[in-house]
């Protein structure tokens, strides 16, 4: 090719000067140097943050991740796909050993690989038939496994040798039953008695404490919080686990941070209030700070609650445990071989019972008590990051935290509420009267499902509150109820209600089959029999639905119902004694 040869590929050189100049046309001057130092600010965090034994506790957070992940799921993984992506993760991890990126980053995915296969395989191994929807009048036989005795009502867990009745799926293997105070058969004994069947609705290693050392540090709640989430994955679902890992990664982190106060000379304003216990007065009041925040999120996702005098009542009754209670125990077990328990127990007792005095003092405080709506768990999601940034990050980077925290809250706050909600039989019914309050449109025998909504709507009432009844009316075939916007809610409890009801409600709701098309929205015995409980929320232009099993989802505790696959109804037995509890007498998990 000629050097003069105009197609000749030619190179040019890029003109540093020039380009810097449109940049800066595009970036203030004024603004490039601290937008520079603030750059290399965080590239420095950055690397303090990744710095040798710094990520650790990162990888049970990936561990947990992984299982949460699981839960996620529409439908069942494959165990042996699971298995395969965490051994994958696992080989890529120890590949990368030698790489300062690659490495945490093969690390954080080997985790999350190893928690969602871990959670995939439990339930593999865990797998039994689950009851997935309300069974009414079934007779079961059986062998009394387990006999609990409780303060207003007893409870039992039989095997099931023989169950009766309409229910739908494989009968399940053992049902724990509530029964009333005092009639709970003996363990062992076989039984036949009629029923009425609902659906599905830690400790940290002490062996660490050596002299100058501290027991707890993020090391060994690592190691606790793998040891849990290996043996049980779903426990990262429970309140249990969540508010007290959250509490105790809190308090670690507190007392990294915050709380290591020493004074430093003994002639000190501040020496001379140690000495009087200020420091531990001090030490109490942030922890308790710490920990009610902590678990703050998780309180109010589960069980609706806040506390605000939290940290009174820690103060007032923590004393006692460490001083009192704490020490009797423990010398208690020591001498109990020898016969010299007694005073030790007694003096315990005194302790629990000033314990007991302050709790009843602060509830009966105004305000102790407040109530939280439902929020999701996109909210709880956030929160949760927003805690760990907060407790695992050492640099100004942890108070990127602090910001998710308050995204958290303000998402939490703006959560849109139901206007209806129907429970997984077609029985119970409420809607969002004009008031803004819940309304009972109809209840059947279930008063539990109306406290849940009732909390899950930040709602202070009680089931028997009269209030619950405003702008309902009922007669015999059904009842009405109307929403904010005037339009009507029914609830039709026999054939000729639905031609009525389906021309003039906006939503119509039953516990049998429609006999034929409805211009409403309905929520019949089809309807809720393949998506369980369901809650509907007007946008402005129709119903948005949230159902407790959506269409296409497909998982071990909630699997898809046969379409009319029954039991034979139950046979004529003699009357046997009613053991059935009241329903102020039934608890959590009855």
């Amino acid at each position: 090719m000629a050097p003069n040869d105009p197609n000749r590929p030619r190179a040019k050189v890029w003109d540093i000067d020039a380009a810097r100049k449109r940049a800066g046309a595009l970036w203030p001057a004024a603004l490039s140097e601290p937008t520079s130092r603030l750059r290399q600010l965080i590239a420095q965090w950055a690397l303090a943050e990744v710095a040798p034994g710094r990520l650790l506790p990162w990888l049970a957070v990936a561990f947990g991740s992984g299982i949460v992940l699981y839960f996620t799921a529409d439908r069942e993984p494959a165990w042996w796909s699971a298995a395969m992506l965490a051994f994958a993760g696992i080989a890529i991890a120890f590949a990368t050993r030698r790489r300062a990126i690659g490495f945490p980053l093969a690390l954080g995915f080997a985790g999350i690989a190893a928690g969602f296969a871990t959670a995939t395989l439990q339930t593999q191994r865990i797998a039994h038939p689950v009851l997935q929807i309300t069974a009414a009048s079934v007779v079961i036989t059986g062998f009394v496994e387990m006999r609990e005795e409780r303060e207003r009502s007893d409870r039992i867990v039989v095997r099931v040798h023989s169950l009766e009745g309409r229910h739908s799926g494989e009968a399940p293997e053992r049902v724990r039953v509530a029964v009333r105070k005092g009639t709970a058969p003996l363990v062992g004994s076989f039984i036949s008695f009629k029923a009425y069947l609902s659906g599905i609705m830690a400790q940290t290693p002490q062996g660490a404490i050596i002299p100058d050392r501290p027991a707890i540090t993020f090391r060994t709640l690592t190691v606790a919080a793998l040891g849990v989430l290996l043996f049980a994955p779903e426990a990262v679902v429970h309140p249990s686990f969540q508010m007290s890992f959250a509490a105790t990664l809190a308090l670690v982190s507190g007392y990294q941070v915050v709380l290591p106060w020493h004074p430093t000379t003994d002639t000190s304003l501040g020496a001379r209030f140690a000495r009087w216990g200020g420091r531990e007065l001090v030490g109490l009041t942030l922890a308790s700070l710490v920990t009610g925040l902590a678990t703050t999120p998780y309180a109010a996702y589960h069980f609706h609650r806040l506390a605000p005098y939290g940290v009174l009542s820690i103060l007032l009754a923590m004393p006692v445990v460490s001083a009192v209670v704490m020490p009797a125990g423990i010398i208690g077990v020591l001498v109990m071989p020898f016969g010299f328990d007694a005073p030790f127990w007694r003096l315990m007792g005194v302790g629990i019972d000033w314990m007991i005095k302050v709790v009843l003092w602060v509830t009966s405080l105004p305000g102790s008590v407040g109530s939280m709506r439902d929020f999701g768990t996109g909210p709880l999601s956030l929160g949760t990051v927003a805690i760990l940034l907060l407790c695992l990050l050492r640099t100004p980077l942890r108070w990127s935290g602090a910001v998710l925290a308050v995204i958290a809250s303000l998402w939490a706050l703006s959560t849109p509420r139901p206007d209806v909600w129907v429970s997984d039989d077609g029985q119970v019914a409420a809607l969002r009267g004009p008031s803004g309050q819940l309304s009972v449109l109809h209840t059947g025998r279930d008063t539990f499902s109306i406290k849940e909504w009732l909390a899950a709507d930040g709602d202070a009432r009680t089931v028997k509150d009269a209030s619950l009844r405003d702008g309902v009316r009922c007669d015999a075939v059904g009842c009405v109820g109307k929403l904010a916007d005037g339009r009507l809610v029914s609830m039709a409890l026999s054939a000729e209600a639905f031609e009525e009801d389906c021309a003039r409600a906006a939503v119509v709701v039953a516990p049998r089959d429609a006999p034929g098309d409805c211009a409403a929205v309905l929520i019949d015995r089809k309807a809720w029999r393949a998506n369980g409980a369901v809650t509907l929320r007007w946008t402005g232009d129709r119903f948005e639905r949230s159902m407790a099993r959506p269409r296409g989802f497909e998982r071990p505790w909630a699997r898809t119902l046969p379409g009319a696959s029954e039991a034979a109804p139950a046979t004529a037995r003699p009357a046997a004694r009613d053991a059935t509890p009241r329903q102020e007498d039934m608890e959590a998990g009855d």
